[in-house]
């Protein structure tokens, strides 16, 4: 027991100070202070809203989640990343219902043909959401938003975090 709570508080501490040291990287000091829980639990911004990330593709998931190295950030930040697309929600792989299934197939092809040809990506408006992954509004070749592209196609959803409504994909 007191091993297993040796644990729990190291895990806690080594949270706090990579919160730490990447607020003191990223952030200049006239930041306003954010609140520890806030930080280690909360959805929070991560970037300005005005600065972007350019961003190489690596791989997708599925239609709502890209894996990219962010070239301008340290390896251990950058390489690698997991990024889930903002106000979206495609479904899952390894969903059960056969059509939801074959939209995400459809969907995760759709999506990697796309990011694997573009020019260029970059990931603007970047936050952490209530599960402290990376969010992201993905802009291809300048114009085009992932978002959009997937929405239009029906590969998705609009989704704002909320419960997620039952969706028929067999349309």
């Amino acid at each position: 027991m007191v091993k297993f709570l040796g644990k729990i508080v190291f895990l806690i501490v080594y949270s706090m100070f990579f919160v730490w040291a990447y607020d003191s990287i990223y952030y200049p000091k006239d930041t306003p202070d954010i609140n520890i829980k806030d930080r280690l639990f909360g959805a929070r911004r991560v970037s300005n809203p005005k600065d972007s990330f350019d961003a190489t593709y690596v791989s997708n998931y599925d239609a709502d989640t890209i894996t990219v190295n962010i070239d301008s950030l340290p390896k251990v930040f950058g390489q690698h990343i997991a990024v889930r697309v903002k106000h979206i929600d495609s479904p899952e792989i390894t969903s059960k219902d056969p059509c939801a299934r074959k939209v995400a197939i459809e969907g995760k092809e759709a999506v990697q043909v796309l990011l694997s040809t573009a020019k260029s990506i970059k990931l603007v408006n970047v936050e952490r959401d209530k599960y402290f992954r990376l969010l992201a509004e993905v802009i291809i070749n300048e114009t085009l938003s992932l978002h959009t592209f997937v929405l239009e196609n029906d590969y998705a959803i609009s989704y704002e975090g909320d419960a997620k409504l039952a969706t028929n994909w067999c349309k």
